[in-house]
């Protein structure tokens, strides 16, 4: 999974199924529109959830309104910032 923000904003959410089974998210905003896989296989549940049915090796990248492309940038930080798991 990868998601990029932009001055607070959500620009896209990116998922890759490894194992061919429904994704689960809980997103800030509704996706206007869906790359990779049909917009079928996308169904909203309640409180920002959706489902992403998903086969072994497909991805999926969703989009708020508004936003036509989005790229994935480093996060500048200093060596004390980071962790295992990314940026403090």
């Amino acid at each position: 999974m990868s998601a990029t923000r932009k001055e607070g904003v959500t620009q896209f959410v990116s998922v890759k199924s490894h194992a061919g089974e429904p994704c689960f998210l809980k997103l800030d905003f509704e996706p206007a529109r869906i790359e990779g896989v049909d917009k079928s296989a996308v169904k909203s549940l309640s409180e920002g959830r959706f489902e992403i049915l998903l086969k072994q090796g497909e991805k999926a990248i969703l989009y708020p309104k508004n936003i036509k492309s989005a790229t994935i940038s480093p996060i500048n930080g200093l060596s004390t910032e980071y962790n295992t798991f990314g940026l403090n």
